[in-house]
């Protein structure tokens, strides 16, 4: 005699069935992350060759945010390491252009695959403070003057300034690119009307001028083009800061980023789970926790701190 299954046993069996084929698209969706996360990191260590490639041929010298005449809105380090990137034919197009988001091609090594935004997802690091520039106006007073290897200024580093050895400082790391409504982790919002007080005696977090930014953040406006334009300079496209951790959720430009703003914080984002992608100033790649000590962030990002 023949038994056929009971509604229960059938009940079971499809609930198995279901489990299992969670499991398994969960499985599948971290592999693909995984593999993304992979290949953003190949896009970062091929910029730190370039870096070093950018070195030999400079003497030393790092590539910097340029203040030309020639492009609007001046050029950023990337554009110098053009060549390095085999990207040196699109060098003429930028100049053509000067500079406009018209016509300005996205290229695959400065795009993070979990991401999908069109623009450039990498940034170089201009220091641990909100002052990115080497100026010696008053601002300076409330945070850390550029002490990165790729400060917002017309001056460059080089190679024999990173004392604290290049294998202890971070080169460039991540930033989600602008997408209102979808990723608010790569808006930046600015307001050049208010020029914020000494907030940040004693060193970082800064955690004072943190919080006044995050109670202010519906109230100001977002750059719309953040991360668009790969070629330009300025905290608004190519570079970051370690003021707060990876992924903080607010950023903010004190000054027009249309105007090549240097003075502002910036975090590294991404969309990878838990933490951003970095290259150190070796070349190296490493993945970096969001819970990260918060000096342990700021030391990475100085050239000459003995941190």
């Amino acid at each position: 005699m023949r038994h056929a299954f009971t509604l229960t046993e059938l009940c079971v069996c499809l609930a198995i069935m279901t489990i299992v084929v969670s499991l398994a698209f969960v499985g599948l969706g971290a592999s693909r992350e995984a593999s993304r996360r992979m290949s953003c990191q190949n896009n970062l260590r091929q910029t730190g060759l370039a870096l070093h490639q950018f070195a030999d041929r400079h003497r030393g010298e790092l590539p910097y945010h340029n203040f030309t005449s020639m492009i609007p809105h001046g050029i950023g380090p990337w554009f110098e390491l053009a060549p390095e990137l085999e990207l040196a034919t699109s060098q003429p197009s930028v100049l053509l252009n000067g500079g406009a988001m018209s016509n300005i091609q996205s290229h695959a090594v400065f795009s993070c695959p979990s991401d999908g935004q069109i623009g450039c997802n990498y940034r170089a690091c201009g220091g641990s403070g909100a002052v990115l520039n080497h100026t010696t106006q008053p601002e300076a007073k409330w945070s850390a003057v550029a002490d990165g290897c790729i400060p917002v200024s017309h001056t460059r580093r080089r190679l024999a300034e990173v004392t604290d050895g290049t294998s202890n400082t971070v080169f460039a790391s991540e930033r989600q690119i602008a997408a209102h409504g979808i990723n608010s982790r790569g808006d930046i919002a600015y307001e050049s009307g208010i020029f914020p007080p000494d907030f940040s005696k004693g060193g970082p977090p800064h955690q004072a001028l943190v919080d006044v930014i995050a109670a202010n953040w519906d109230l100001w406006p977002k750059y719309e083009l953040s991360g668009k334009c790969w070629h330009r300079n300025g905290i608004a496209q190519s570079a970051y800061n370690h003021v707060v951790g990876p992924n903080h959720p607010i950023a903010i430009s004190f000054g027009n980023p249309n105007g090549s703003a240097s003075i502002g914080i910036v975090p590294a984002t991404s969309q990878h789970p838990g933490g951003v992608n970095i290259c150190r100033v070796d070349g190296s790649v490493a993945f970096v926790a969001d819970q990260i000590d918060s000096f342990a962030w700021y030391a990475l990002a100085t050239i000459a701190k003995q941190d």
